[in-house]
């Protein structure tokens, strides 16, 4: 799941920032695109609002496992990690490949989806991605650019003295 933020079009908040929980995935199990896919009605309070701005912002932190909890972090302790996501939101057309990509992903992460009420309307929709930003660490966030998110280099992120103590375990079971 992740936190949805919006801009209100509620009469009583118009303007103000508006959160709302949703179920996401970002495909199969084994074939994950990074890729946000939602199930939305245009019913619901966010569906109102990003028919009018279609600019969303949407978190998922590791709060929600028992990491965090297993380390005696708080879910604002900044290693907690959390990604942030910013983009437009898209209704997938029906006829897309995309449409039933995303709703067969939906539907294996969130099987009760499948007998949501047809006369709500549900659609699966996307969110185009322009920022992504993680925060993991005390310090400071990263600003991942969208096209690294989705083609990440993996060795910038690896510890150098990962392989030095690999070539070590490695030496030493050569000599048993």
């Amino acid at each position: 799941w992740v936190s949805v933020a919006t801009i209100s079009t509620l009469s009583t908040t118009p303007g103000y920032p508006f959160v709302t929980l949703k179920s996401l995935s970002d495909g199969p199990e084994n074939n994950g695109t990074g890729v946000p896919y939602l199930y939305m009605t245009d019913l619901d309070l966010s569906g109102k609002d990003l028919l009018k701005n279609n600019k969303v912002t949407i978190m998922s932190s590791l709060a929600e496992t028992d990491y965090c909890r297993s380390k005696t972090w708080d879910p604002q302790d900044p290693r907690c990690g959390k990604v942030i996501i910013s983009g437009k939101y898209v209704k997938i057309p029906k006829s897309s490949p995309e449409y039933d990509f995303g709703k067969n992903a939906l539907f294996e992460k969130h099987p009760s989806m499948r007998y949501w009420p047809s006369e709500h309307g549900f659609y699966v929709a996307k969110i185009d991605i322009e920022q992504v930003v993680v925060l993991d660490h005390f310090g400071g966030a990263a600003f991942v650019p969208a096209d690294k998110y989705f083609h990440p280099d993996a060795m910038q992120y690896l510890n150098p003295f990962f392989f030095y103590e690999v070539s070590l375990i490695t030496l030493d079971d050569a000599h048993d």
